[in-house]
């Protein structure tokens, strides 16, 4: 798959041409069955995401599929382990550059990052009331390591830690790169690879 879509890729005609079908095939999709919904959002987000060509048309159109399936779309959150496991390497060596776009506002994390935090929220994957699950699986925000969690972890808490890793880097600039950087959401998303069957 890697290869075909390469050399798509180095075709702006056939950019363009498959762009155009995905997402006529995107809004079709959610006549399909379940099984379907799911591997089409999937693949759509691993290969499809990040054409040029309707780029904003099939976020849109993706992120009104997912919204149709009766879970939240884990499947794709697994193959960040590699990705960020390559940037936390980067990032000891100093290497991992961060995202310097002007127009928006300055944040210190990398694009492998950024990337993560736009997928899981399209992904639906965030626990709304994740302080409630949290509470309820009697974790100490203040004091415990979500990989310490994650060895015995369910798949509620792993969404949770998930939701609570991302979310506090809202109210704490940074501490989601230093989740990356000490291999903390790396373990978490090794624990979610573990529970879901497909992996």
């Amino acid at each position: 798959m890697a290869d075909y879509i390469r050399r798509i890729r180095d075709n702006p005609i056939a950019v363009a041409v498959k762009a155009t079908d995905r997402y006529h095939n995107l809004i079709c999709a959610v006549l399909a069955d379940e099984g379907f919904r799911r591997r089409y959002a999937t693949e759509t987000i691993r290969w499809y995401l990040d054409f040029e060509a309707f780029r904003k048309e099939i976020f849109v159109a993706v992120e009104a599929l997912i919204k149709t399936l009766t879970s939240p779309l884990y499947e794709v959150l697994p193959d960040f382990i590699s990705i960020l496991e390559n940037c936390r390497e980067q990032m000891w060596d100093g290497d991992c550059s961060p995202v310097r776009d002007s127009s928006q506002p300055r944040t210190d994390n990398p694009p492998e990052v950024s990337r993560f935090i736009r997928i899981i929220y399209l992904s639906q994957v965030p626990d709304t009331d994740y302080f409630e699950t949290l509470r309820r699986y009697r974790v100490d925000t203040a004091r415990c390591d979500p990989a310490s969690l994650a060895p015995n972890a369910d798949l509620s808490l792993v969404r949770a830690l998930l939701t609570w890793i991302v979310r506090r880097d809202r109210f704490n600039e940074g501490t989601l790169r230093e989740s990356v950087r000490d291999g903390s959401l790396i373990e978490v998303l090794r624990r979610l690879a573990v529970l879901l069957p497909s992996h």
